[in-house]
């Protein structure tokens, strides 16, 4: 079995209550199709020619590249500069039209999961995926990429070598619950219990 590489989904007949979504419309021009990863980031480094997969500490963000890959554990910044901004960069080395995740494709894939499911709690439907570990206070606790390779395309679980359960939602492993993730097109601010929101317009940007 092979992991989702493209997907394609089709209306037959355009409707006039219809609209095209959000996630399909790029610097106002409306496109045919998008492509998703497959994996969680890693990156690939590019002067070195090799990918790199314990989530080293070494990125060079003007040069390197964001990968999609198994095997791989998910990139982080415990001690590197690993911003929203420099994640961005990682993504537009690839070539033109390529981006990081943003807003606009992860309601996409959450609107077609409340489709399909006809709820709004993925874990119930699918599973809890890597939310129960406690923090080592030395990695980023994040689970390898891969563990759902041999399920295609389907929407299920499976338990990797850590006895850790990873979940595919059509090919895209861990929509949620393994490591943080930078999404560009909105800002989350999630004050301490009781504090007021002076600005909430502004989100500081943080270290993943």
């Amino acid at each position: 079995m092979c992991h989702l590489l493209k997907a394609r989904y089709y209306f037959d007949t355009l409707k006039a209550e219809f609209k095209v979504h959000p996630a399909f419309i790029r610097n106002g021009v409306e496109v045919n199709k998008i492509y998703l990863s497959a994996f969680e980031r890693s990156i690939y480094n590019a002067s070195e020619s090799k990918y790199l997969l314990d989530d080293e500490q070494v990125a060079e963000f003007n040069n390197d590249k964001m990968s999609s890959i198994s095997g791989a554990m998910t990139c982080s910044g415990p001690s590197q500069a690993f911003t929203r901004t420099n994640a961005r960069k990682l993504a537009h080395n690839l070539g033109e039209g390529c981006e990081q995740l943003n807003i606009q494709v992860l309601s996409a894939t959450q609107l077609l999961f409340i489709v399909e499911y006809a709820s709004f709690n993925s874990q119930v439907k699918l599973g809890y995926e890597a939310t129960l570990k406690s923090d080592d206070g030395s990695t980023n606790m994040a689970e390898n990429t891969g563990a759902t390779l041999s399920l295609g395309n389907s929407s299920e679980a499976s338990i990797n070598t850590n006895k850790i359960q990873i979940v595919s939602y059509r090919g895209e492993e861990n929509p949620r619950g393994n490591i943080g993730q930078w999404i560009d097109g909105v800002n989350v601010f999630n004050p301490p219990h009781g504090q007021q929101i002076q600005n909430p317009t502004i989100c500081q940007e943080q270290y993943l």
